[in-house]
């Protein structure tokens, strides 16, 4: 009996801890949403406020939550100028990595921006999520 008890205490510290670190390392904890950002017409682009990067990782991660009369919003991360490629997003319940350029370490400020995936005369809007690991 005292070696079942240990046992299955054993197994349920190993569930505790694979757990916590899982959601330690999990992307699914989003740090800053965004909302109704407008996406202008034409290509032209629109920027989140920056925010101070808390990492040395060399990827951030985003998701697009919701759509308004455009179907696709393309994303990068900037600071003081584009350090990720265009990564085109529709609403997913997913992350997407950006991968960075080059290595931006801790204290980077650092923003997303977005405009419309298609040359289009049409405003839309985004809301969003980023994690600026």
């Amino acid at each position: 009996m005292k070696k079942l008890s240990l046992l299955a205490l054993s197994i349920l510290g190993v569930i505790i801890i694979n757990t916590s670190v899982a959601l330690a390392c999990d992307p699914t904890t989003p740090d800053r949403p965004f909302y109704g950002y407008t996406i202008y017409p034409n290509l032209a682009n629109n920027y989140t406020p920056y925010q101070t990067k808390q990492t040395g990782n060399t990827h951030s991660y985003s998701k697009v939550t919701k759509l308004s009369n455009i179907s696709s919003v393309d994303l990068w991360i900037d600071s003081a100028g584009q350090i990720t490629p265009l990564y085109t997003l529709s609403p997913s319940s997913y992350f997407t990595p950006m991968y960075y350029y080059s290595n931006y370490g801790v204290g980077t400020s650092v923003r997303v921006g977005m405009e419309n995936t298609y040359n289009s005369s049409v405003t839309g809007y985004v809301d969003g999520v980023v994690d600026y690991e």
